[in-house]
C-alpha cells in the first residue's frame, strides 16, 4: 500500500474530528452531567376539592444542578381533561386541576432530553354547601335578599325553581341576589364546579 495514501487518509480523518469538534463547539451541543431521571418534588400528591393546584420543582433535594439541567423544561400532562398546567417558569410549574376525578401524571423534560415525572390523584371528599339569605324571609315592601354559600368549589351556578315567584339578578364569586316577584315560597339551588348540590327556601311574604 502506497504510504503516502496512508498518511493523506488520516490526515483527513483528523481534519474530520477538528471540524466535527469546531461545529459541536459553536452550536453549544453538549451532553447532560450524568442525569438518567428528573427528580420532580412532590413526586406524588392528592388533589380534593379546595385544593386544586399543586406547584411541582425539579432540582429541589435532588441530584439535579444548574449544570446537570438545560433550561427551557418542557411539561406536560397525560390527560389533559383532567388538569394542564397553569404556568411555567425556570425549574418550576403550576398544575391546576379541572373538575373531574382521576389520576394523571405530569412530565417534565429538558433540552438534553432527560425526563421526570410526577403523580397527581384527584378525588372528591364528600361535603356539602350550606346556604344562608338575608334577609329571610323577604318582607313585604322588600323585593331583595343576598344568598350566600360556604364549603364549596368555586365557580358557582345559580338557578330557582320557580322562576314566576321570583329571580337571581346577579351573582359573584360565592353571592348571589335574588329578587321576589310575588309572595310565596320559592327554593333557590346552586351547583359548585364539582357538581355538589345545595338549596334554599326564600319565603316572600305579602
Amino acid at each position: 500500500m502506497d504510504r503516502r495514501r496512508v498518511y493523506k487518509y488520516k490526515d483527513g480523518c483528523g481534519w474530520l474530528a477538528l471540524g466535527c469538534l469546531l461545529v459541536a463547539g459553536l452550536s453549544g451541543c453538549e451532553q447532560g452531567n450524568g442525569l438518567d431521571e428528573l427528580r420532580v418534588t412532590p413526586s406524588s400528591v392528592v388533589l380534593t376539592p379546595g385544593s386544586n393546584t399543586v406547584d411541582f420543582a425539579v432540582g429541589e433535594d435532588t441530584n439535579a444542578t444548574p449544570d446537570s439541567l438545560a433550561l427551557p423544561l418542557k411539561w406536560s400532562v397525560s390527560d389533559p381533561s383532567l388538569g394542564t398546567i397553569l404556568h411555567h417558569s425556570g425549574w418550576t410549574a403550576r398544575y391546576q386541576r379541572s373538575g373531574r376525578d382521576g389520576e394523571n401524571v405530569v412530565t417534565v423534560e429538558d433540552q438534553f432530553g432527560q425526563k421526570g415525572y410526577a403523580r397527581v390523584k384527584q378525588t372528591r371528599d364528600q361535603y356539602t354547601l350550606a346556604l344562608t339569605a338575608s334577609p329571610n324571609p323577604i318582607p313585604f315592601g322588600s323585593d331583595t335578599c343576598t344568598i350566600v354559600v360556604s364549603g364549596g368549589v368555586l365557580p358557582y351556578s345559580w338557578w330557582v325553581q320557580d322562576p314566576s315567584l321570583g329571580v337571581i339578578v346577579r351573582s359573584a364569586g360565592d353571592t348571589a341576589v335574588y329578587r321576589s316577584q310575588a309572595p310565596g315560597e320559592n327554593v333557590v339551588e346552586v351547583r359548585d364546579a364539582h357538581h355538589v348540590h345545595g338549596l334554599i327556601v326564600i319565603i316572600q311574604e305579602d
